[in-house]
């Protein structure tokens, strides 16, 4: 009985109107939407390989190495073309330097101001804006609309049980919206493929790409659910679908807002630029402290050999700067790590009251699969933290230059050889750390569905037919 009715539903939909426009929406935007995203790749993956050849040309020969800063480029991510994510926010330059320590920069040029303003239409935005939208549309009048006709109480007079009813149109809504959505997914992909911008169909890319469209799946299942559970519950199709158009703007657009607004109202955070001052200041007393205690050497190395032979100013530096250096290196790990665990209170609070909402956990499971999330945000931190290690052991240890208040300044060259100096390299968070980190957004969605086809169910059971 059940597939009689997946039949019927199936082809009514089929012949609709509302799967004509499905269909055109589909096969125009989500093609569209990977194309343009897929240009915008290509040009960033252009830039990347041009800033990296300008950079590793200018390191060449042998420099002094108290004027050395090393610099780091983090390419695009390739699936930033099915979700942006934090792709254009996070920084795309690493430098490491003596005296300002670690930057990180975003130095993009500001060349396309609308679509800032306007945002990007990708894969992301398409599914979770448009096509949930259509899912609701889908299903508003699921029930509403065969009470109204009459034919409702026709089918349940028949003996026809509820459930096999309610079950039957989920999957004759379901399945015709999958119809223009998994074609016009096809098309995009096929695009993408003989574009050649990434190995799409290599590695471990297959698997990335098909859990992409499985978790879009589960989301816009989630809608058809909702739209299902809403028609339960009216007894007008008009009723119906203002109810779900509101429940559809404060689930999409306004709840994942708010939840970031009251975690920062919970636990506010320090701005970066009152952080980076911070550590300036630090820095700044660091080296007065240092300039203080250096003159003092100075006078003292300067009384010893007016007396004799005694230890040269770098044997008194070296004690010195150490011990300094370890000190600033303390204050500026407590600064750092201060900000990180305000940062991450904060950002699970607003996790958490964001995930009440299944857009959140749509898009945070969707940038995790594209290499654009929170997860590969703290990862790039991290290995530009290794890669600043890494140059001050290899290249700010060498030479120095000390200005020492009313004696003048004192260096000591050390010339280092450029293709020497650590190259910073990005390594993507592997499949498996994605996968792991969004198991729970997963689970949530498929809760989001039981929960809204269980109440659908409650209420269709206690439906009046008359």
């Amino acid at each position: 009985m059940i597939k009689t009715i997946v039949q019927k539903e199936f082809l009514e939909n089929l012949l609709s109107f509302r799967f004509f426009i499905t269909l055109i929406l589909c096969i125009i935007l989500i093609p569209l939407g990977i194309y343009v995203s897929t240009k915008e790749y290509e040009n960033s993956q252009q830039d990347y390989q041009q800033s990296l050849s300008l950079y590793r040309e200018s390191m060449q020969g042998m420099r002094n190495a108290i004027d050395i800063d090393a610099r780091g480029l983090r390419p695009p991510s390739p699936f930033s073309i099915f979700a942006g994510g934090l792709e254009k926010s996070l920084p795309n330059e690493i430098i490491s330097s003596r005296n300002e320590g670690l930057q990180l920069e975003n130095n993009r040029s500001f060349d396309d101001p609308l679509a800032t303003l306007f945002g990007k239409m990708d894969f992301l935005f398409i599914v979770s804006v448009v096509l949930s939208l259509l899912a609701i549309l889908f299903t508003f009048d699921a029930i509403t609309r065969e009470s109204e006709q009459g034919t409702l109480r026709l089918s349940i007079s028949n003996s026809l049980p509820r459930h096999h009813i309610l079950i039957g149109k989920y999957l004759g809504h379901f399945i015709t919206f999958l119809i223009p959505y998994l074609m016009a997914l096809l098309i995009g992909i096929l695009f993408l493929s003989l574009s050649g911008a990434i190995a799409l169909f290599h590695g471990d890319n297959p698997i990335r790409l098909l859990a992409i469209i499985f978790v879009s799946i589960i989301f816009i299942s989630v809608f058809f659910n909702l739209g299902l559970m809403v028609s339960t519950l009216t007894k007008r199709s008009l009723t119906a679908q203002i109810s779900l158009l509101f429940i559809w703007v404060l689930l999409i657009f306004a709840w994942p807002r708010v939840s970031h607004m009251i975690a920062r109202i919970i636990n506010p955070v320090k701005t970066q630029q009152t952080v980076n001052l911070e550590k300036a200041l630090v820095r700044k007393n660091i080296d007065d402290e240092k300039a203080s205690r250096l003159k003092d050497a100075f006078i003292k190395r300067g009384q010893i050999n007016s007396e004799g032979e005694g230890p040269t100013y770098d044997e008194l530096r070296a004690p010195i700067v150490a011990e300094l250096k370890e000190k600033e290196q303390q204050q500026l790990d407590a600064i750092d790590q201060d900000q990180k665990a305000r940062n991450s209170k904060q950002l699970k609070i607003a996790s958490l009251l964001s995930r009440l909402s299944p857009l959140s956990s749509l898009t945070f499971a969707l940038t995790e699969l594209s290499d654009t999330g929170i997860q590969d945000m703290e990862n790039l931190y991290d290995q530009a933290r290794k890669f600043h290690n890494a140059v001050t052991e290899t290249v700010h240890s060498q030479g120095y230059k000390d200005d020492i208040p009313g004696m003048g300044m004192r260096m000591a060259m050390g010339y280092i050889n450029m293709e020497t100096v650590p190259q910073f390299t990005m390594n993507r968070i592997s499949l498996t750390q994605g996968l792991q980190a969004i198991w729970v957004d997963v689970l949530l969605l498929i809760i989001f569905n039981l929960l809204f086809f269980s109440i659908a169910y409650v209420g269709f059971l206690r439906y009046d037919v008359r």
